[in-house]
């Protein structure tokens, strides 16, 4: 697969988008209103929302990726189960 993102990028940005960057907005929230921060409103939304840009970049860059002669890339090894796991049946 071609993808617009080089796969260390990807991963990068990916841990940042998804564990970083809410964290970060969580800690600020947090500590902000113990200490009676200024503007903390505006500074947790404008985190979230470079979360959520971020998040969007690493979604478009796997909607554009373009495939090859059937090769299988990192980022989709998680996509398919294990070879030796069996589903589980619920009655």
């Amino acid at each position: 697969m071609d993808y617009l993102l080089p796969d260390k990028a990807y991963r990068t940005l990916k841990w940042v988008a998804l564990i970083v960057l809410p964290a970060l907005a969580t800690l600020v929230g947090a500590v902000g209103t113990a200490w009676g921060w200024p503007h903390l409103t505006a500074v947790i939304s404008t985190i979230t929302a470079i979360s959520t840009f971020v998040g969007a970049l690493i979604g478009a860059s796997n909607a554009s990726a373009k495939p090859d002669e059937n090769t299988e890339t990192p980022r989709e090894k998680h996509l398919k189960p294990p070879k030796n796991v069996k589903p589980t049946v619920f009655s």
